[in-house]
């Protein structure tokens, strides 16, 4: 079976061929730091962003095109989601009903690394039933963005605590 690696292109109604970019995950785990870096050098100059969502095992092969951005003055938006490792790999793994071997990280702080490239980083903790399904509640955050660099807001997704 193929899974879209990216978000369903169903669930917005983009309206131009640059609007959404990377529905099949553009070859892989690891291609959306390019593909954003890519994407906003194509658009400078036009008055238009980049969002690029992105899981921390895709920031771990290739985070550093953000270097890139910050070189070359590209304004990105990065949302990095941190599910502890290469949650795409895992799932697969597991829809295949093979033990998930070597997808577990053992990076942990990835919005320094965004800072040691010259990104400036927004750490945000959101509580979840389910890493992989729910969201408990809205991200109710609101983060400044700089025209002419990227900014990586870390998502960290936080149990709830259950009381018996």
């Amino acid at each position: 079976a193929n899974y879209a690696l990216g978000w369903p292109a169903d669930t917005v109604n983009f309206k131009h061929p640059l609007d959404y970019v990377g529905f099949d995950g553009g070859g892989g785990v690891g291609s959306g730091p390019g593909m954003s870096v890519g994407t906003a050098l194509a658009l400078k100059g036009s008055g238009r962003t980049v969002l690029s969502i992105l899981g921390d095992g895709d920031f771990l092969m290739n985070g550093q095109e953000l270097a890139t951005a910050v070189d070359l003055g590209l304004p990105i938006a990065v949302v990095l989601w941190n599910n502890g490792g290469y949650g795409e790999i895992r799932d697969s793994m597991e829809r295949a009903d093979v033990p998930p071997v070597a997808v577990d990280t053992s990076a942990r702080d990835f919005l320094r690394i965004a800072e040691g490239f010259g990104c400036r980083a927004v750490r945000v903790c959101v509580v979840v039933e389910n890493c992989l399904d729910t969201w408990a509640g809205d991200i109710g955050y609101e983060v400044s963005f700089d025209p002419v660099a990227p900014v990586v807001v870390g998502v960290f997704p936080i149990r709830p605590v259950t009381r018996s």
